[in-house]
């Protein structure tokens, strides 16, 4: 079957929906399966591209984001310039998103409108059987609206990967008001969805408030379990008294996850022999002063890099870590790919029901930290380092497990719905 799959962040510059994505894509070409790619366009890469089954279209995407990939792209060879253009992205987001803020969750019409224009020229070529829409972005998920409206024989599949009315907005917004404006969006596209596929976290919410399209809503977990590769680091060989490597993956947004509690714990650690490593973009690093006290060069903050360095910093770290989420409906993808690794995992929470806890109590290496509590966690933590140094988890109880975070659980669910 032909399909057209819209999102935003992609190769070789990955969001964690784009991640997500291209495990899902992936298992779409094994099945068969003929996709092309509608995503935002990045830096000094085609803006199509061939690879078998596979075509991807780039969209040029909003000034902000521009800006930034331009900021990032000198930041070692003209850290200062870099600096200015970063806040001048910044400024010019903050006026932008203020400026469109009646219309949220449509901040940029002229990318939506770029979305759904390359989504109707695409179709025009190449015939496609069914459209899947990602959110976020918004621009995605009112492209392949979009195409619906004008081709009705293409079946339309909103995938929610993150919540929209039962979500992360603005502010300025309460959360009444985020849930008025994510419903209004909704409740426009969810009659021409051939099936609506959300995250499980959300489930509660769209009973709640979308209980008229239950029947086509399916409850599905993030795709991030999957068989991952093995990489070992050139040149190194684990030996006894080789540093500890703790490792972050990630961005930490304050408005989402306040990583203060995490260094609390971190700087409680009475064992030396660490290092700690943060890989994604932080938007609060004065927070990890306290840390940098204590660890010196042994904190790395690495900043956004390419998911094929990612895996790689995730296959070689001894112990992986999580900040809980603020938002019980926001599953943060990495999690489930930290559990593809079978490696430890800390994590630490402040939140009844925060979504990374309620899937890590069912993973055999996790120990789960209540920032809520008094008193040390050090002793909690060099014992689970001394239990997890020789204890193993079994393959295919973790797949039993966590099923719904399988690739093919998505692609079910779109076979039985007959293409």
């Amino acid at each position: 079957m032909k399909i057209l799959y819209i999102l935003g962040a992609y190769k070789p510059n990955m969001s964690a929906n784009g991640v997500c994505s291209d495990n899902v894509i992936t298992r779409l070409l094994e099945e068969g399966h003929e996709v092309t790619a509608l995503v935002n366009a990045v830096k000094g890469v085609p803006y199509r591209s061939e690879d078998g089954s596979l075509t991807v279209v780039r969209v040029r995407p909003r000034l902000y984001t521009r800006l930034s990939e331009n900021a990032e792209a000198c930041r070692q060879a003209h850290p200062l310039r870099s600096r200015i253009i970063g806040v001048f992205a910044k400024v010019i987001n903050k006026v932008h998103l203020m400026l469109t803020l009646p219309w949220w969750p449509r901040v940029s019409p002229l990318v939506a409108c770029r979305f759904k224009n390359d989504a109707i020229k695409l179709h025009k070529e190449k015939h496609f059987d069914a459209v899947i829409s990602v959110y976020t972005p918004i621009e995605a998920l009112l492209a392949g609206y979009s195409l619906k409206v004008h081709f009705p024989e293409i079946k339309f599949y909103p995938y929610f990967l993150d919540s929209l009315s039962g979500g992360f907005g603005p502010r300025l917004f309460s959360k009444k008001r985020i849930i008025k404006h994510g419903l209004r969006i909704e409740k426009k596209i969810f009659p021409y969805a051939e099936k609506i596929i959300v995250m499980r976290a959300s489930r509660q919410h769209h009973e709640r408030y979308n209980g008229g399209y239950l029947k086509k809503t399916v409850f599905l977990d993030v795709p991030s379990f999957c068989k991952k590769e093995t990489y070992i680091e050139e040149g190194r060989v684990k030996k006894p008294g080789a540093p500890l490597k703790f490792l972050y993956v990630g961005s930490i947004s304050y408005a989402v996850r306040d990583p203060s509690e995490l260094i609390r714990v971190l700087t409680e650690i009475r064992e030396e022999n660490i290092i700690c490593e943060f890989v994604g973009k932080i938007d609060c690093p004065h927070l990890f002063e306290p840390l940098r006290e204590k660890l010196g060069d042994r904190l790395i903050l690495s900043g956004q890099l390419p998911h094929s360095e990612v895996i790689k910093k995730i296959s070689n770290a001894d112990v992986l870590l999580n900040i809980g989420n603020r938002i019980s409906t926001m599953i943060p993808s990495k999690i489930f790919e930290y559990i593809a690794y079978k490696k430890p995992i800390i994590s630490t929470y402040m939140i009844d029901g925060e979504p990374s806890a309620r899937y890590l109590k069912d993973y055999p290496l996790a120990l789960l930290l209540d920032c809520r509590e008094i008193g040390n966690f050090d002793e909690r933590i060099k014992a689970f380092l001394k239990k997890t140094e020789t204890e193993r988890v079994d393959e295919e109880q973790l797949k039993e497990i966590y099923r719904l975070n399988t690739p093919e659980a998505f692609t079910e669910i779109i076979s039985g719905d007959t293409l």
